[in-house]
């Protein structure tokens, strides 16, 4: 029982040190930052009030029902639609997404 208590400690012990790396990676501001965003195709609304901030050392998985603004949201941030409102900011600085609209129509296939 000793051998299964020390080797629970040890893996708590590595877990710590990987935190540790994670923290001391990350920065103080958020790499990636949408807020407020929204987007609408004629009369729909695809997307109201979006935010998402990403971290350096995290991992996001993006869920929701059909018609809640995934797809629209990643599109936004890819380049691919233009957001009618909101802001993103890149590693804390206000970023307008530039796009050549024959590349991203041809990339979102």
């Amino acid at each position: 029982m000793q051998s299964v208590f020390i080797a629970s400690e040890a893996a708590d012990v590595n877990e710590e040190r990987k935190r540790q790396v994670v923290q001391k990676s990350t920065s103080a501001v958020p790499r990636l930052e949408l807020r407020h965003a929204s987007k609408s195709f004629d009369r729909v609304r695809a997307l109201a009030d979006g935010d998402l901030t990403l971290w350096p050392g995290e991992v996001h998985a993006l869920l929701g029902e059909n018609g809640a603004g995934k797809s629209t949201l990643v599109k936004i941030l890819a380049g691919v639609h233009q957001p009618d409102g909101g802001e993103l900011l890149v590693n804390s600085e206000t970023r307008r997404l530039r796009r050549r609209p024959r590349r991203a129509m041809r990339d979102s296939r």
